[in-house]
């Protein structure tokens, strides 16, 4: 999955990143975020708070690529929210809205990076 070079691993491919982000979430769920773990469950609140906005915003960015790309066309779908929709089981309106979001994002530059911060919400 990773090439290591001169001691840092390197990802081929986005895929591998969520594949590693995945296993990330699985040990993450092993913990139990209680006194002793250094964080109390409130800020593992916040800590994962900001961890999905930050995912939010990169799947926002993504979506608006693809609607960009005009690529779901290949597979018939009408528009980029109708394909995404009808892979991960999202209303039709959440998913137009996170491409729309993706196109904020791209337009108002301050706020895409406050998003991709984690330090706003969509």
């Amino acid at each position: 999955m990773f090439d290591s070079s001169g001691g840092v691993a390197q990802r081929k491919s986005a895929a591998d990143c969520v594949s590693e982000l995945n296993v990330l979430i699985d040990a993450l769920a092993e913990f139990d975020a209680g006194p002793g773990w250094g964080h109390g469950d409130g800020e593992l609140v916040v800590d994962v708070t900001t961890a999905i906005r930050r995912l939010e915003s990169l799947r926002a960015a993504a979506a608006d690529r693809f609607h960009h790309s005009g690529d779901y066309t290949a597979d018939g779908s009408r528009s980029s929210h109708a394909w995404i929709a009808g892979r991960v089981n999202e209303g039709w309106g959440a998913c137009r809205s996170v491409v729309r979001t993706g196109d904020l994002k791209r337009q108002y530059a301050q706020m895409g990076a406050a998003f991709a911060a984690g330090e706003i919400t969509r």
